[in-house]
């Protein structure tokens, strides 16, 4: 999947899909964490990801 454009102060970053863990809004901003930070998106139309299921519940088959 190809990288995705995220912003921290005034730096562009270029960040795969896969190092995320989750994404969270905060009023009109969406941030992408990684493990040790948290990136603004810009560009909301990109988010079409699959629904996998709630973390603590087991995915029926």
């Amino acid at each position: 999947m190809a990288p995705l454009a995220f912003y921290k102060d005034r730096s562009e970053y270029f960040l795969d899909l896969e190092t995320l863990l989750f994404f969270e809004t905060d009023g009109e901003r969406i941030y992408g964490h990684t493990k040790d930070e948290a990136y603004e998106v810009k560009q909301k139309s990109c988010f079409r990801l699959p629904f996998v299921g709630f973390p603590n519940q087991p995915l029926s088959t």
